[in-house]
């Protein structure tokens, strides 16, 4: 019965860019493993990727069931030829390999573009595009990829993107075609443990340092919160080009006892460093649904945050954190006090507020979509 029932399983391939291991380090590699055992469970799934440096994958343990990682080619972390992104384009060459699957899924736009001509023969495309922030902050690793997105959202049949309902809504009505877009949340897994009181006001962010992130502002408010209360900390996790201005800022305001910078951690470190505090703080100039956002708030840190695109859905004031008013430092540092004053309350409404996260929920909202398209 059970062989029977597998056999009459859709076949679905995932496929994407990475080693499903430890490459590239982020949260879209996080997102996939968080959801491939639900996957897995409903569909026959085949997975494809990539070597890293010639080192190829070991197959990958998934419910009890060891995988293989089925490689087309090999991406590099130094000395490359061409920017790997592109690397999904060498996927033309096994298109026929393809033709037995019911569906094709990828959270990489390069990967989906041989595909589309298996759409008239009845396969379905399914695209994964992990936010809109792309489209304010149009770095030039990512402007080269933006024409592959768009060609991606444009002819799948079903596009998740990793933002806000509202947002998702206003996007598609700027493109003339597309197919179904879908507005979906990041996972998150539980962890055993969550912040439990708050003995002193300990903020984090966690994330690159970069001008769009707005660290270095951080640094600005954070050095005027001092004056309302002289005994918090602040924890930054993370990497990026606008370190130096962030070093320069807590040298000249004598911070460095304050300040703490810990640089780029792998992720097991990086939810140490969370459980170690009480509050997180960004000034991201938009997000899609932060996943460091999210993992704050599952561990119990409420959130300060700018009302901007991502975060103005993300944050719902009084819930799971506190949105400042405007992009100045007084409103930013009223936030800080709000969060602080009601410190226990928020904690509270926001581990309630973080079981939106939850793995399974996202991966059944994924599965019902792609059912309700390979039906």
């Amino acid at each position: 019965m059970d062989e029977r029932r597998y056999k009459m399983k859709k076949k679905l391939a995932f496929v994407d860019l990475t080693n499903f291991k430890d490459w590239p380090m982020g949260g879209m590699l996080q997102y996939e493993l968080s959801i491939l055992p639900y996957l897995c469970d409903h569909y026959d799934i085949d997975i494809w990727g990539v070597s890293v440096d010639g080192i190829k994958p070991q197959p990958i343990l998934i419910n009890g069931k060891k995988y293989p990682v089925h490689v087309w080619t090999d991406v590099k972390t130094h000395k490359k030829l061409i920017p790997n992104f592109w690397r999904g384009l060498f996927l033309q060459k096994y298109v026929k390999k393809f033709k037995k699957y019911d569906g094709i899924y990828a959270h990489t736009a390069t990967c989906l573009m041989p595909f589309f001509k298996l759409q008239a023969h009845g396969t379905k495309i399914f695209y994964h595009q992990h936010g809109l922030i792309y489209l304010r902050d149009p770095i030039f690793k990512t402007k080269i990829q933006i024409p592959f997105m768009k060609k991606a959202q444009i002819k799948s049949d079903v596009t998740f993107i990793v933002s806000g309902p509202k947002l998702v809504k206003e996007y598609g009505q700027t493109l003339k075609k597309h197919g179904k877009f879908i507005s979906i949340d990041s996972p998150v897994n539980r962890f055993n443990k969550t912040v439990s009181s708050k003995l002193n006001n300990k903020f984090i962010y966690t994330g690159r340092i970069t001008d769009f992130k707005g660290v270095s502002f951080l640094v600005d408010v954070f050095n005027a919160y001092l004056k309302d209360d002289a005994t918090a900390e602040l924890t930054i996790v993370g990497d990026g080009d606008a370190l130096p201005e962030v070093k320069k800022k807590i040298s000249e305001y004598g911070l460095k006892n304050k300040v703490h910078l810990m640089g780029k951690m792998a992720h097991d470190r990086v939810i140490e460093e969370l459980l170690k505090n009480t509050i997180f703080i960004t000034a991201s100039e938009g997000e899609g649904v932060s996943v460091s956002v999210a993992e704050a708030n599952v561990l119990g840190l409420p959130v300060v945050c700018l009302n901007v695109n991502g975060l103005n859905e993300q944050i719902i004031d009084g819930k799971n954190g506190v949105k400042a008013k405007s992009k100045t430092i007084q409103s930013m540092c009223n936030a800080m006090i709000n969060v602080s004053n009601n410190w226990n309350e928020l904690h509270e409404s926001t581990l309630d507020f973080s079981k939106k996260y939850d793995s399974k929920l996202i991966a059944n909202k994924i599965i019902n979509n792609i059912d309700s398209e390979l039906a």
